[in-house]
């Protein structure tokens, strides 16, 4: 961030982009003011704008202290969680792996992240990507959010690329 910056990159316009998990909520305060205007597509970041995140990030912040943001890596953790749960629920904690497999064929679950789901056929996540741009509100940085691209599924299964043959 800092050579893009020093390099004048930022001030002549061209926009740096990259993958979400390069702007982890819980680091964004770190990477400084070189940092704002970078854009990422990510599948969540603590700004979302839902129910669910905001409940989630007010009980992360309530735990653990203003200053702290949950990141993807604790969402995901938080929507694994939720999975295990549906099928100990579903099976009445009779785990069994092929009925397990089963239970979560098809799950829809509301998470932090918005709405995911596993596809039937695929077993894997559909889910929305965001959007974002790094920006400075009040003297924090944080994820602004300007497009979702909504239910993504893994496009190199989809097109049958490469090895997804």
């Amino acid at each position: 961030m800092k050579t893009y910056a020093a390099l004048g990159m930022r001030d002549a316009g061209i926009k740096l982009i990259g993958p979400g998990d390069i702007t982890q909520d819980n680091k964004l305060q770190a990477m400084g003011k070189d940092a704002i205007g970078l854009v990422t597509m990510h599948h969540y970041n603590a700004d979302l704008d839902n129910a669910e995140n905001k409940r989630v990030v007010a009980a992360w912040k309530k735990e653990y202290g203003a200053d702290s943001t949950p990141d993807f890596m604790a969402v995901q953790g938080y929507d694994g969680m939720a999975a295990i749960a549906h099928v100990a629920k579903t099976l009445n904690c009779k785990i069994d792996p092929d009925k397990a497999m089963a239970a979560l064929k098809g799950w829809k679950f509301n998470s932090p992240r918005g709405p995911i789901m596993i596809d039937p056929k695929t077993r894997d996540i559909v889910m929305n990507e965001y959007l974002s741009e790094l920006v400075e509100k009040d003297g924090k940085l944080y994820q602004k959010n300007m497009a979702t691209t909504e239910a993504v599924k893994d496009m190199c299964k989809e097109l049958g690329a490469g090895k997804c043959k």
